[in-house]
């Protein structure tokens, strides 16, 4: 065989290879991993039921979901038995959830002065789950009510804000945002009282205000709805 041809054959050989079949793999069991950021509070007279779903399933696939189960319901009775409190429990409507943050809503009114259990669960596509969640409890409150007649005034020490509220509950505070220029609200303070001193103001900058009452402890995370919006341009 002339040698040109040799080496023609020789480079044939080489491109085919020896392909090397590795171990046969089992398929992918597609089990999406729990849910371990449920968190619950009451926002005037809803529920505010938010959570992350994982991008990957147990093996660090990314995840194919099939649907969520959320459930919320009252403990019911001693002693507490999850499949019983399940099957009384309301399914929380998450029509479309995907990975990543999930914000879930239902009526707070018929559970107010009772003690309501929540948890979750994802199902991969091919119907495995990932377990339920941890219980998140929440003690549903009367709705808070909106703090009314807010006020901005420029005192020497900064900007004073003054407003009303009716009624006012044992144990009620009062958070405070600001916003500046073209940033979002942000909350800047917390007080007990129906006045807030903001000595952290630039003059010349011009400043918008609202206030919204919250009311926690002994179970309770509960928030009302803003107030108005007031604006105001400190000048030295």
């Amino acid at each position: 065989m002339p040698f040109r041809r040799k080496l023609l054959l020789v480079a044939a050989l080489a491109s085919c290879g020896c392909g090397y079949v590795g171990d046969p793999r089992p398929p992918a069991l597609d089990i999406p991993r729990p849910v371990t950021d449920l968190r619950v509070k009451q926002v005037a007279s809803e529920i505010v039921v938010e959570f992350t779903v994982p991008e990957l399933t147990t093996e660090d696939l990314p995840l194919r979901l099939k649907k969520a189960e959320v459930l919320g319901g009252p403990f019911g009775r001693e002693p507490f038995d999850a499949g019983a409190w399940a099957a009384r429990a309301l399914r929380l409507d998450a029509a479309g959830v995907k990975p990543g943050p999930v914000r879930l809503t239902c009526p707070a009114e018929p559970w107010v002065g009772q003690e309501v259990f929540f948890r979750v669960r994802l199902i991969g596509h091919r119907g495995r789950d990932s377990g339920w969640s941890d219980f998140v409890i929440l003690r549903v409150a009367p709705p808070l009510g909106r703090p009314t007649g807010l006020k901005a005034e420029v005192v020497p020490q900064g900007v004073l804000l003054r407003w009303e509220m009716v009624p006012v509950r044992d144990g009620l505070r009062f958070r405070i945002w600001r916003r500046s220029g073209e940033g979002e609200a942000a909350a800047v303070a917390v007080t007990g009282t129906m006045e807030w001193l903001d000595s952290g103001i630039s003059y010349g900058e011009v400043y918008h205000y609202s206030v919204q009452a919250v009311l926690t402890g002994q179970g309770v995370a509960a928030e009302g709805a803003l107030s108005e919006t007031v604006a105001i341009q400190p000048e030295d």
